[in-house]
């Protein structure tokens, strides 16, 4: 029903809630709080995204069992790429200093893939749907 501009746009905003929902748990009073489990969020977040992906891209496979590799959806790396950005804009979006550290590392992973896509389309995609769904519409 979708295109795959669309479809694109919808994981991302689909991370973007994602991404809320984690920083709503962490600024609840998560354990231990960020400075001793950045790495594990970091990781964790990661997974939901890889996790998003993964589920997203077998249901189309159950729909279309003719698929064949060059008709996925999204290539996995374009994937983790819009699904970083998503969270580090909605980490950005708090203005939590305790926070801004796990952009670095979002920064930081993003930076070194190797997307499929060039940056400039997925960075397109990404605005794209910053556009269709404010962040400041969120409380964190």
């Amino acid at each position: 029903i979708n295109n795959k501009s669309s479809i694109k746009t919808n994981f991302y905003q689909a991370t973007a809630f994602a991404a809320i929902k984690s920083v709503n748990y962490i600024s609840e009073g998560m354990e231990g709080g960020i400075t001793h489990n950045i790495s594990f969020l970091f990781r964790s977040m990661i997974g939901t995204i890889d996790y998003a992906f993964g589920l997203i891209t077998s249901h189309f496979k159950d729909k279309e069992r003719h698929m064949s590799e060059k008709d996925v959806w999204i290539d996995r790396d374009d994937a983790l790429w819009l699904g970083c950005h998503s969270f580090q804009s909605v980490l950005r979006s708090t203005n939590k200093k305790k926070l801004l550290k796990l952009c670095f590392y979002f920064s930081n992973f993003s930076n070194q893939m190797k997307t499929k896509s060039s940056r400039e389309h997925l960075t397109n995609i990404a605005n794209d749907a910053l556009k269709k769904f404010n962040l400041k519409l969120f409380e964190y």
